[in-house]
């Protein structure tokens, strides 16, 4: 009888609140919990080998208990891609392991802790783009050159996320590092988008940087079963400097002066200088004299110099690393150098030729001078300036005639009379060089008295009688340059030699102001002499002279 009363109460109480439960099923119950995708970002692009899910909740409370939905802060959240419900978790980190290559709906769902929706519907979504990951090598060249003492191998990489905090961890599909290859051997991993690789070999090899998911394993789709990589040929270099100028035994100016190198198996890197030590990347240190003393540094393949002593001086380059310690290889302990010896000269310059009080053509001459302790530079003539270089400017009073990064120059046109021209050093955008002593400048002059060019014949005379073996004929020439050296070669205004006729026939031709006539018949003969160009072509106008002889025995 007791039973049945206790019984009955439940029954009861069963009775009374079955229309509570019933009600509460029948009407969604709202929320003031929030959800948010936190990663991935909206718009990101991600691979299709899937990607980890980052959920952030406010106002709720994730709970993996199947109860009855009653504390309406408590739930779970269903994830959905493109509206097709995935998986239902009370994780904050969980993931996805595929993507369909195309745009995607990533949708986040709070639930009750019965998994029924709230009223109104709790959403967050967002959309991404899946695609192909890749990894492509930054480093230019192709093939790459690789120094021996190491390399700083940079790629960019898409579509795959690089994640050092799980390195070597449990796999998360669209994040791990990549494995470096040489000649497909392993040479080592990064979580970064660069790796330094050291101890390279010389000669051609391959390298290759490979997508790999946190636990080491290759990142792998249907579309690629053989993973993702970028491959590129690669040749181990020596480090090596060679100073290119001044050249070795070469006259630098006393004022300043530029040394230029060449380098291989460097990158010269002013960005990082004294900074971290990275491979392959450095700079120059330069010693005088052998002394251990640093004379200065460079991230550029040239360094200016003050002026120094006059006399010789050496100088060496030496390479070093971004932190300036010294750059080796395991075949080069001692480093890499080149030393060159130069001879630091007051600067000046002097004219050669012609001599002072010359006379020369109307047609112009060449002038040759000589500089000392001044770069003439034809790569930099009207560029930025570099101490200690330039090239030379002519003037006729204050009349520029023309300027030269050599040590000739070909006045041209004069008129007949006197003239002065002045050679004077300049830099390489032009302005006047000078130094603390010299304000005004470097420069020499000469006065020279120009004419027209004049042909006569010295001997035989008029009607003289010569021996029919041959005998020599003798020139007086003005305002030409007789010029054995450029004979028969490129005109030269002012310049040329002398040819020698009889009627049409050409006895022969002379670079100097006489000429040996060859074996003629007994008789009268004229014979020509006319002034030509280096080129054997005639002046304009023409300029000659002749004479009548009378040939005979001896």
């Amino acid at each position: 009888m007791h039973r049945a009363w206790i019984l009955g109460l439940v029954l009861f109480a069963v009775f009374l609140s079955a229309p509570l439960f019933a009600s509460g099923r029948a009407a969604a119950a709202s929320t003031t919990g929030t959800v948010q995708v936190v990663y991935p970002l909206n718009g990101a692009a991600l691979g299709i080998e899937g990607t980890r899910v980052q959920l952030a909740v406010s106002n709720f409370v994730l709970d993996p208990s199947a109860l009855p939905c009653v504390a309406t802060d408590h739930g779970r959240i269903r994830l959905y891609v493109n509206d097709v419900f995935v998986r239902e978790t009370s994780e904050a980190n969980t993931s996805l392991p595929s993507l369909a290559a195309s745009d995607t709906k990533i949708g986040a769902q709070l639930v009750c802790t019965d998994s029924s929706s709230f009223d109104p519907q709790v959403w967050h979504n967002i959309t991404i783009t899946a695609g192909e990951p890749s990894v492509v090598i930054q480093n230019p060249g192709r093939p790459l050159g690789v120094s021996t003492e190491g390399i700083r191998l940079a790629y960019t990489i898409t579509r795959f996320a690089l994640d050092p905090a799980d390195y070597a961890g449990p796999r998360i599909p669209g994040a791990g590092h990549v494995h470096i290859l040489i000649n497909g051997s392993l040479a080592g991993t990064s979580t970064g988008t660069f790796a330094d690789l050291t101890g390279l070999p010389t000669g051609p090899y391959t390298l290759a940087v490979e997508l790999h998911n946190n636990d080491h394993s290759l990142v792998a789709t249907s579309t690629h079963p053989f993973g993702y990589n970028d491959t590129i040929a690669a040749t181990g270099v020596i480090p090596s400097v060679r100073i290119v100028s001044p050249s070795s035994a070469g006259t630098v100016s006393s004022s300043a002066f530029r040394v230029t190198v060449a380098v291989t198996g460097i990158e010269l890197d002013v960005e990082n200088y004294a900074g971290a030590k990275i491979p392959g990347h450095g700079h120059l240190h330069y010693y005088l004299d052998g002394s251990s003393s640093l004379a200065a540094t460079s991230t550029s393949p040239f360094v200016d110099f003050a002026s120094l002593s006059i006399g010789p001086h050496s100088i060496k380059a030496e390479l070093h690393n971004n932190d300036h310690s010294l750059y080796t290889d395991a075949g080069h302990p001692q480093g890499f150098n080149a030393t060159v010896a130069v001879t630091v000269a007051g600067t000046s310059i002097a004219i050669l030729n012609p001599v002072n009080n010359a006379a020369v053509g109307t047609a112009g001459f060449r002038m040759e001078v000589r500089v000392q302790g001044f770069d003439i530079s034809a790569s930099n003539y009207g560029g930025t300036n570099v101490v200690g270089q330039g090239h030379i400017h002519y003037y006729e009073g204050t009349t520029l005639l023309g300027a030269t990064a050599s040590t000739t120059f070909d006045t041209g046109p004069l008129t007949a009379g006197a003239h002065t021209i002045k050679a004077e050093l300049h830099n390489n955008d032009h302005s006047l060089f000078t130094d603390a002593t010299h304000p005004f400048g470097f420069n020499a002059s000469i006065a020279v008295t120009a004419s027209n060019p004049s042909l006569a014949i010295v001997s035989p005379a008029v009607n003289a009688a010569v021996s029919n073996a041959g005998f020599r004929i003798t020139v007086a020439v003005a305002g030409l340059v007789i010029d054995p050296e450029n004979y028969g070669g490129a005109n030269i205004p002012g310049h040329g030699h002398v040819h020698f006729y009889e009627g049409a026939n050409l006895l022969g031709t002379s670079t100097s102001t006489w000429f040996d006539v060859p074996a003629l018949g007994t008789g009268t003969h004229t014979i020509r002499a006319e002034l030509r160009n280096n080129d054997h072509t005639p002046l304009n106008p023409a300029v000659s002279a002749q004479v009548t002889v009378k040939v005979g025995p001896p």
